[in-house]
């Protein structure tokens, strides 16, 4: 699945599946490691599953959440810290669902593409949509 780079480059975000675990959740793995079954795997709460990992500046990651009921709750932007603990919320009013999600190299612009095609983006003290529509991925 999607990947990302720490902001200090020492540790690798994946998304991933696995037997032993019921959703798709986040691993990371440390670059000085010689094998990925060292990756500490971050789960999402039961009933939810991880994906499109982005690092902010900070180091905290950014994930979407969403859940794994078709009649679960909207999908929705979480940041997580590198025991995925729930640090925060990104606020997605007006939209229903997430295609995609990336950072800037500076970690400190989030861009977000919803499901109808529309790109928002996410700064330190404002946000905005981005003109046109039909997007289909983030990256800056």
């Amino acid at each position: 699945g999607r990947t990302s780079w720490s902001p200090d480059g020492a540790t690798l975000a994946l998304e991933v599946l696995g037997t032993s675990f019921d959703a798709p959740a986040i691993a990371l793995v440390e670059v000085a490691t010689s094998s990925l079954d060292n990756a500490s795997v971050l789960e999402a709460p039961a009933g939810y599953a991880w994906t499109l990992p982005s690092f902010r500046h900070d180091g905290a990651l950014v994930v979407l959440e969403t859940s794994t009921s078709s009649t679960g709750a909207n999908p929705r932007v979480v940041v997580i810290d590198s025991v995925g603990a729930l640090v925060s919320t990104i606020d997605l009013a007006g939209m229903d669902g997430v295609l995609d999600i990336d950072h800037d190299v500076s970690g400190y612009w989030l861009l977000v593409v919803d499901d109808a095609g529309g790109a928002f983006w996410f700064g330190p003290d404002s946000s905005g949509r981005l003109p046109g529509s039909g997007f289909t991925s983030a990256s800056w």
